[in-house]
């Protein structure tokens, strides 16, 4: 018996991974009704990141949090063992958006920090953002202020052009430095203050 697996990408703009899946199976059944098909939808970091990790056997939980553009948007968190995995795309991304309106220079990722936040309260071990697919043009600083961070030496996170390598969080008792690394922000344990270094991942503006 022929195996084949299916693991495509979503279609963006018209099916999601999952329905790609599901599509390319039953045409295969129609011509191989023998196939035995496995189905695996991925992501690339955008959009779907937290589908694929629920079809990995992540389960999840909806958040409200601030859209691109200030009105309220529902999230869903992926969680696993310790791990929780944020989806940008689905608090400030293209496709939430009102009526699809780009706004580069006004769209914002406070929500982000507020998804970040609500992940806290569950004391992971490691949060993974998915930072694809974004609406806006600044990744760091939105986001680190709506998480109460600071820099290094404790100055509020400005807007605009910046480097960040450092972050220390005040909303976790006692206060946490941790590092800010590309594509995830790894917590240590809210019991402990032990801090690691971290290249800087993007330039912010």
């Amino acid at each position: 018996m022929t195996s084949v697996l299916i693991a495509p990408d979503k279609f963006k703009g018209s099916l999601t991974a999952d329905e790609v899946a599901a599509a390319l199976e039953k045409g295969l059944l129609s011509h191989a009704p023998g196939t035995r098909i496995s189905r695996l939808p991925l992501a690339d970091g955008g959009e779907g990141s937290v589908a694929a990790a629920r079809a990995a056997g992540f389960t999840t939980r909806d958040v409200t949090v601030t859209g691109p553009t200030g009105e309220p948007v529902t999230a869903s968190l992926g969680m696993r063992e310790g791990t929780v995995l944020i989806e940008a795309a689905q608090i400030c991304g293209l496709g939430v958006l009102p009526h699809g309106h780009e706004a580069p220079l006004t769209a914002t990722n406070y929500g982000l920090g507020e998804a970040v936040r609500h992940a806290l309260a569950d004391a992971p071990d490691t949060i993974v953002l998915a930072l694809g697919g974004l609406a806006t043009t600044s990744t760091v600083t939105s986001t680190s202020t709506s998480t109460a961070a600071r820099l290094r030496q404790g100055a509020p996170v400005p807007e605009g052009c910046c480097w960040i390598d450092r972050l220390r969080l005040s909303i976790v008792d006692p206060p946490t430095e941790v590092p800010w690394t590309p594509g995830s922000l790894n917590t240590s344990s809210p019991s402990s203050s032990t801090a690691a270094s971290a290249r800087p991942p993007r330039r912010c503006t």
